[in-house]
């Protein structure tokens, strides 16, 4: 079995980087995730330098945890985190779900499948506009893990939406 590091293993994961930037507004992504334990599936917002602030509109892990965050890594601040944490009744991975964030001025509200599951205020500014990005990660963090290669148990992006505000 291949190692679980990028300078022995024959396979990787990977990230895909939005090549426009976008300060406020929804965001969604129609997304399956991939089906194997150990697996980190992300779509999530970075905002700019100097800004540097992480929205993660999803975190997903089997069977069924979808963690979404806001944080700030701004060294010259206290870099500092606050998260949300949902588990579904339902293994997602089986179908295409929605997964979203409308960031606004003062909040960032959070949805599944049209439902709004989670809301932050922001009442540190996010000034700077953001690049999208969405990645898989093999990890312990991300629960127990895989047999061994992820090759074939891909997250799959379907449509990516974003609106202005």
């Amino acid at each position: 079995m291949a190692g679980h590091d990028c300078k022995t293993a024959d396979w990787s994961t990977g990230t895909v980087v939005s090549n426009f930037h976008q300060k406020y507004g929804f965001f969604e992504a129609r997304l399956k995730i991939a089906d194997i334990g150990g697996m980190n599936n992300a779509f999530w917002l970075t905002t700019l330098f100097p800004d540097q602030h992480e929205i993660d509109v999803t975190e997903y892990r089997l069977p069924s945890y979808d963690h979404m965050n806001l944080c700030n890594w701004n060294k010259s601040l206290k870099s500092n985190c606050l998260g949300l944490q949902v588990k579904f009744a339902d293994n997602l991975s089986e179908e295409f779900h929605d997964f979203g964030v409308l960031w606004t001025s003062s909040e960032l509200i959070f949805e599944v499948d049209g439902n709004p599951v989670g809301a932050f205020l922001t009442l540190d500014p996010i000034d700077a506009p953001a690049e999208m990005r969405f990645s898989t990660a093999l990890a312990d963090w991300a629960g127990k893990g895989s047999s061994g290669s992820p090759v074939g148990h891909d997250m799959i992006v379907q449509s990516v939406h974003v609106f202005a505000l």
